[in-house]
């Protein structure tokens, strides 16, 4: 469905991202098979779940982006656990486990970035990081649609979510753009 030119143009756009990811981990800039390993296996998995489902390269690349950032911190915390595993290196393993390093980063970052939005784009930005890369949008309205009304005394839909969705995304991509986090 989608060409070589396709996925060698997200691939192009996924590499720094992946480079970036495993680089604040590792702290070397060495790590071009890591981030081949990540690539590769951020199609697989996309090919194998989304293939067929998706029809635009657009919604292609955006779950590209969320696949290859999972990849990229569980072949992280893969790695890790492979080093500290190791009988030589039990001397140098990290006191604060590789898993809660992974959540004291990401926590850290979203929640600056989302510290900018206000609440209800917050709310459903949170829910389509945890659910969208494993469920589709109708299915993450259903599932948080009484929190939702609980919270703000509306009731949320489909269009509503995306159009929420679609303003928090413009609000972050301001954010970055200049400079804010």
């Amino acid at each position: 469905m989608f060409g070589e030119d396709f996925i060698q143009k997200v691939n192009k756009e996924l590499y720094p991202f992946i480079k970036k990811i495993l680089g604040t981990f590792w702290g070397y800039t060495d790590i071009n098979k890591d981030i081949e390993d990540v690539l590769q296996n951020s199609w697989e998995s996309f090919f194998v779940k989304y293939n067929e489902k998706v029809t635009s390269e657009d919604e292609a690349r955006a779950l590209m982006f969320t696949i290859a950032k999972n990849m990229a911190f569980y072949h992280y915390r893969h790695q890790n656990r492979m080093m500290v595993n190791h009988s030589v290196s039990h001397e140098y393993a990290p006191t604060i486990h590789p898993d809660e390093t992974y959540e004291l980063f990401l926590g850290k970052d979203i929640n600056i970035i989302l510290a900018y939005l206000n609440d209800q784009q917050a709310f459903i930005m949170r829910a389509a990081m945890q659910h969208e890369d494993v469920h589709k949008q109708d299915k993450i309205v259903d599932m948080i649609a009484g929190d939702y009304k609980k919270k703000f005394g509306k009731k949320l839909n489909v269009a509503s979510y995306r159009k929420i969705k679609e303003r928090a995304q413009k609000k972050i991509k301001m954010i970055v753009r200049d400079g804010d986090v």
